[in-house]
């Protein structure tokens, strides 16, 4: 980590410390990964399990985003 605040910036409810990225409230924390995908130097990670396998899925299956389709009857 270099400490470059990209992944406070990113963090959409606020979790991350803006002045130490150390520091995350967990209580705050909705485990999105954003932090994850917006750091520019890999150094935020999940402990393997569960979490991690879904967002390495979920990463892989929605890199881009889908525009909503409409149907009507």
């Amino acid at each position: 980590c270099t400490q470059c605040g990209i992944c406070a910036e990113g963090c959409p409810v606020g979790a991350i410390d803006s002045e130490n990225s150390h520091i995350i409230d967990k209580e705050k924390c909705i485990t999105c990964c954003a932090c994850i995908k917006n750091c520019p130097q890999n150094a935020r990670t999940f402990k393997q399990g569960p979490v991690k396998d879904a967002a390495i899925r979920l990463n892989k299956q929605y890199k881009e985003r889908k525009e909503p389709i409409f149907f009507l009857a």
